[in-house]
């Protein structure tokens, strides 16, 4: 499966959506030689509520039972598509978050301010063993809110296939990555940390989750045996704005590839 974004324009009306064309989903069926492989296009138009026409689906990710997970990033929503036939299965409003923040640009790192309503916009999405969903809630879309509003959730969630939050860090990461060094102040009045991509493995007995700060350069490691309450058990510097993530547990590695030097970051596990 491939989602079809079909990015804005940000040099038409000020990058104001909808815009055509509409994104959509691609289901290519690989059965048989690449000459007998086919592809169907999925509608995602007409689901969420602010931009109908103009879903741009971001990331997707498919559970094993055959149910894809697709983000419409500027939408702020998730929509469920079965694979073998198409059918739009559930969807549901990713909503907002409110808790601590560092929202001033003021060369110091403190997080008491408050995060208000932020539309989480998730990017990056995976499916978990438990069946839940994590996204990380990079924020995206340039409204005009007034001052002290904001989009993105600075944090990622982990749903409930209804939309339900099964758990939220709020500041935590970014407050361990300001622990560490890796808080950038300068983004405090933007979308913070930014955390774009997830991505999800099992080394050894234990899943972990791993969530990509798009503008302080690092990677959270979370061990989520439980989901009520994923660990952050470690920070990975990579280079410069990792895009890609990518967990390799039968080798015991995890890779980020990083658009702002061009580079990769390969890390091994190494059991507690």
């Amino acid at each position: 499966m491939t989602a079809i974004c079909e990015d804005r324009d940000e040099d038409v009306n000020d990058g104001e959506m909808p815009q055509d064309p509409p994104g959509f989903l691609v289901i290519v069926n690989l059965s048989g030689p690449p000459r007998s492989w086919t592809s169907r296009d999925v509608s995602l138009a007409g689901i969420a509520d602010r931009f109908p026409t103009d879903p741009e689906p971001e990331f997707v990710t498919i559970r094993k039972d055959d149910v894809a997970a697709v983000t419409l990033q500027e939408n702020n929503w998730v929509v469920l598509v079965q694979l073998a036939t198409g059918e739009i299965v559930g969807d549901f409003d990713a909503g907002t978050s409110t808790h601590a923040a560092d929202l001033q640009e003021d060369d110091q790192i403190s997080f008491t301010d408050t995060l208000t309503d932020a539309r989480r916009e998730p990017d990056g999405i995976v499916w978990t063993p438990g069946g839940r969903l994590a996204t990380a809630n990079e924020g995206d879309y340039d409204l005009d809110l007034g001052a002290g509003e904001f989009t993105g959730g600075r944090d990622f969630t982990l749903f409930r296939t209804d939309g339900s939050i099964l758990f939220e860090p709020g500041s935590s990461l970014e407050e361990a990555a300001a622990d560490e060094g890796f808080y950038d102040d300068n983004r405090s009045e933007n979308s913070g940390c930014e955390f774009e991509g997830v991505a999800l493995g099992e080394y050894g007995p234990r899943p972990y989750l791993f969530v990509g700060s798009e503008r302080c350069d690092f990677v959270g490691v979370c061990r989520i045996d439980d989901e009520t309450h994923p660990e952050l058990v470690q920070l990975l510097p990579t280079g410069d704005r990792p895009e890609g993530l990518l967990a390799v547990p039968h080798r015991n590695l995890f890779v980020t590839a990083n658009e702002g030097d061009g580079t990769l970051s390969i890390f091994r596990f190494v059991k507690d």
